[in-house]
């Protein structure tokens, strides 16, 4: 006679038990919800997948097998949320909600950022006022030339850097240069490529 094995209930093959239902907004797109549910149990699950695929562009979802999860696009995660609720008792649903403000970016304008980099500048005393705004006169108003205005920058970053200066003011100024340094050339890069 051959060795008949013993039958064992799987979680995902079984029929009882409560399914967990997670569909939580994904802040590291904050373009839509991530969809999971555990146990998987195949009765349970298939529906609302199948639901998914059948009413979910393609555009709008995406199914990630490392985490077994969907990636469900903002308009669509609620109606999946009403889906679930509909399903009855067996579903138990964890949804967390797109935040109100999502936060964004802060953007500096060109000009502000520009008058500032002047302001630390002349609180460095490497430049007045009247030299750094010499060479605006000669070209187009409010210019950033960054040849010109990088050797004012290195002089004023040696003043404020915290090796040299113990004061609390000029690590503050040292890392607000920078900043703004940044911005500055990456404003001028993205410039010059939309000029080309």
């Amino acid at each position: 006679m051959a060795y008949k094995r013993p039958w064992k209930s799987n979680s995902w093959n079984s029929q009882s038990g409560v399914v967990n239902v997670n569909i939580t907004w994904d802040n590291l797109t904050n373009a839509g919800y991530i969809f999971s549910m555990k146990p998987y149990i195949k009765q349970k699950c298939d529906p609302i997948i199948v639901w998914i695929k059948n009413s979910i562009p393609t555009t709008q979802r995406e199914y990630m097998p490392e985490t077994y999860s969907w990636f469900i696009g903002e308009s669509f995660g609620l109606q999946l949320k009403q889906i679930v609720e509909l399903m009855g008792t067996d579903y138990v649903l964890n949804f967390v909600e797109k935040p109100e403000a999502v936060f964004a970016t802060k953007i500096h304008p060109f000009e502000i950022d520009f008058e500032r980099f002047k302001q630390i500048i002349e609180l460095s005393g490497v430049a007045d006022r009247r030299s750094l705004d010499i060479v605006n006169q000669e070209t187009e108003k409010n210019e950033f030339i960054e040849d010109f205005y990088k050797k004012y920058y290195r002089k004023a970053a040696l003043r404020f850097h915290p090796d040299h200066s113990t004061s609390e003011d000029s690590t503050k100024l040292m890392s607000e240069l920078n900043e703004i340094w940044n911005r500055l050339k990456n404003k001028k890069m993205e410039s010059l490529s939309e000029v080309t």
